[in-house]
C-alpha cells in the first residue's frame, strides 16, 4: 500500500472521529430525554399517578435519579481517544503539506469553537448563581461540558493529528479556551457542593 492510500484511509478514519465528536451529543442527549422520561412515568406509578405528585416526580426526573450514569456524557469522545492511543502507539507519521491543509476551513472551525466554549463557560458560571440548578442536578454541568467543548476539540484533533510538521498557525488560545472550559465545570461543580453543603437555595 503506497503513503498517498495510507494518508486518505487515515484521513478518512479522522474524519468519522470528528462526525462522532460534532453529531455524539445528539443521540446522548435523544437517550438523556428518554430517560427522564421514563423515570417520571414510574415515579407516577409507583405513587399512585395522582396529580398531586407530578411536581415532585418531574422535579426528581430533572434530577441526578432521572439521569443517564455520568460517563454516557463523554461516549463521543471515547474513539478520539482511541485515535490518540492508537497514533502514540504506531507513530503513522501520516501528515498533510502545507499546500493540501485545509487551513482556512480549519481556522474557521477553530473560531466557531471558541464562540462555542466562550457562551459555554458563560452558561455554566450563570447556572450555578442561578437557585434553579443544585447540586442533585449537577449532571446538567456534565451535559454543558461534553456539549460545549466539542466544536474546539475536534478541529484541534485534526491539527494535531495531519497538520504540517512545521506550524501554520497557533493554537495557544484554543488550547487555554478548552482549559478554561473544564476549569469552569470545576467551579461550577464547587460551588454547587459548596451551595449544597450549606443548605443554600
Amino acid at each position: 500500500m503506497d503513503a498517498g492510500t495510507k494518508l486518505r484511509l487515515y484521513l478518512s478514519v479522522i474524519v468519522l472521529v470528528l462526525l462522532v465528536i460534532y453529531t455524539g451529543p445528539i443521540p446522548v442527549l435523544t437517550l438523556d430525554s428518554a430517560v427522564q422520561d421514563n423515570f417520571y412515568v414510574s415515579c407516577m406509578k409507583n405513587l399512585g399517578d395522582q396529580s398531586r405528585h407530578s411536581d415532585y416526580c418531574y422535579d426528581r426526573s430533572k434530577g441526578n435519579d432521572g439521569a443517564l450514569p455520568f460517563y454516557y456524557y463523554f461516549l463521543p469522545y471515547l474513539p478520539a481517544a482511541v485515535l490518540l492511543w492508537a497514533n502514540w502507539l504506531f507513530k503513522p507519521n501520516l501528515r498533510l503539506t502545507a499546500e493540501n491543509f485545509p487551513k482556512r476551513t480549519i481556522k474557521v472551525l477553530l473560531w466557531f469553537g471558541l464562540f462555542v466554549a466562550t457562551v459555554g463557560i458563560v452558561f455554566q458560571l450563570l447556572s450555578v448563581a442561578s437557585t434553579h440548578v443544585t447540586f442533585d442536578k449537577a449532571h446538567v454541568i456534565l451535559k454543558q461540558l461534553f456539549i460545549f467543548a466539542a466544536p474546539l476539540v475536534a478541529p484541534m484533533l485534526f491539527y494535531f493529528l495531519v497538520g504540517p510538521i512545521a506550524p501554520l498557525f497557533k493554537t495557544r488560545k484554543e488550547k487555554i479556551a478548552l482549559l478554561a472550559v473544564v476549569v469552569s465545570t470545576l467551579i461550577a461543580f464547587s460551588v454547587l457542593g459548596i451551595r449544597s453543603w450549606f443548605g443554600m437555595s
